[in-house]
């Protein structure tokens, strides 16, 4: 008898120790879901300097009729733009750049790798578009994922592109902006904010996308 009393007892505790999991479990948050790129969720504070008490950057709307152009031309626009994060990465002669070194331009800053076939048809159209905008106020950041310095190079030097060309050789950067598939594209605005995306391929020269960055370019030049 005493034994079947121990046995209950050992029993019950076992049952009031599953009952207590269950509930833990039930009170935790539901996981947020990536609907967005790390760059939309996350704040400058995290990734470009990490200095404790820094405040995150503001976001800044976009007028409708942006919204309406970049929407029209495939692009997935953010309700609120986030700035886009700070990273730094070498260029292919071995040079270190950061995209806050490129404030006050407009930029488009495309991931991109050389087995990527839609990457590589669409890196000419980038250079007609690079070549059709003044420097002073426009530029083309095509950060390579993941490949080595000597494979690249041969590409770039085969098919004459002279933008600058960025080396993710970890793909840190690709992940903090949520890169799944190339190729993939961001606007950042001369303020830092990051208005849009475009997952995959695009003719870069064809009208809608030129007028648009003279638009914003062109915006630009009359706010100076």
């Amino acid at each position: 008898m005493g034994k079947l009393l121990v046995y209950a007892g050992l029993g019950l505790g076992v049952i009031i120790a599953l009952i207590l999991v269950v509930m833990l479990v039930l009170q935790q948050p539901a996981p947020r879901p990536a609907t967005e790129p790390a760059a939309a969720t996350t704040s400058t504070e995290n990734s470009a300097q990490g200095s404790a008490g820094a405040q995150p950057q503001a976001r800044h709307s976009i007028n409708s009729e942006t919204k309406r152009q970049l929407e029209g031309l495939g692009f997935r626009v953010f309700a609120n733009p986030p700035q886009a994060e700070e990273f730094l990465l070498q260029t292919l002669d071995r040079r270190e750049l950061r995209l806050s070194e490129f404030e006050g331009k407009v930029v488009l800053m495309n991931f991109w790798a050389t087995w990527c076939p839609p990457c590589i048809e669409e890196m000419p159209s980038m250079q007609r578009l690079y070549e059709s905008l003044p420097r002073e106020q426009f530029e083309i950041l095509a950060i390579n994922m993941q490949e080595d310095r000597e494979t690249v190079q041969r590409f770039i030097s085969e098919h004459g592109f002279d933008y600058p060309i960025l080396l993710d050789f970890d793909g840190a950067v690709a992940r903090r902006y949520a890169v799944r598939g190339l190729p993939t594209s961001y606007v950042i605005a001369p303020d830092g904010s990051m208005p849009a995306a475009l997952i995959g391929f695009a003719h870069w020269d064809e009208p809608g996308y030129v007028e648009f960055f003279q638009n914003m370019t062109g915006a630009l030049s009359a706010s100076r």
